[in-house]
């Protein structure tokens, strides 16, 4: 079951009530992002650390397997020889994506749709800001870019879905 997003002051004890609830209907593991979880009151469900962790690094998730998550999800920017230095760092099963939407931010750490929209991508609500076109000007006020996606590689396949082949003809896929 996921419990992957921040968590606001007064979430926290209807989330605890709502993980007990869960582990007594069977649910043996939580995936989540908000580390007060761990100062919750909460009975013996087993951890899962979300990529919303934003675990890139060895120490972070050491931390996490130290804490008592059992599996880590993480962050989609990884490549494979910093996957592989974190597996070899950590008791903790691993889990990475190979596939999926490619974020400018890092996992768990944008902030650009709330600061744009209200709506914050850290609590499930992304307004995806970053895969629109944007009007670049330089600080002289002339267009350096005009409707590009500058934040995103939003190649387009002919069906106006986004995906494409990138210069060597390889398949290119965006969520």
């Amino acid at each position: 079951m996921t419990l992957n997003t921040i968590l606001h002051d007064d979430e926290l004890e209807p989330a605890q009530r709502l993980i007990t609830d869960l582990y007594q209907t069977g649910v043996d593991a939580l995936i989540v992002q908000d580390m007060g979880v761990l100062e919750m009151d909460i009975p013996p469900i087993e951890l899962h650390a979300s990529t919303q962790c934003d675990i890139r690094s060895v120490e972070k998730a050491k931390f996490l397997s130290d804490a008592g998550f059992t599996q880590i999800v993480l962050a989609r920017e990884l490549n494979l020889n910093q996957i592989r230095d974190i597996r070899q760092a950590t008791d903790a099963t691993i889990e990475f994506f190979i596939h999926g939407a490619l974020c400018v931010a890092y996992s768990g750490q944008c902030n650009i749709s709330h600061a744009q929209t209200g709506r914050s991508a850290n609590r499930g609500d992304c307004s995806q800001a970053c895969r629109l076109p944007y009007t670049l000007k330089d600080d002289q006020g002339r267009v350096v870019a005009f409707e590009k996606h500058l934040l995103s590689d939003e190649r387009q396949r002919p069906d106006g879905q986004p995906g494409g082949t990138d210069r060597r003809g390889r398949a290119i896929l965006q969520n």
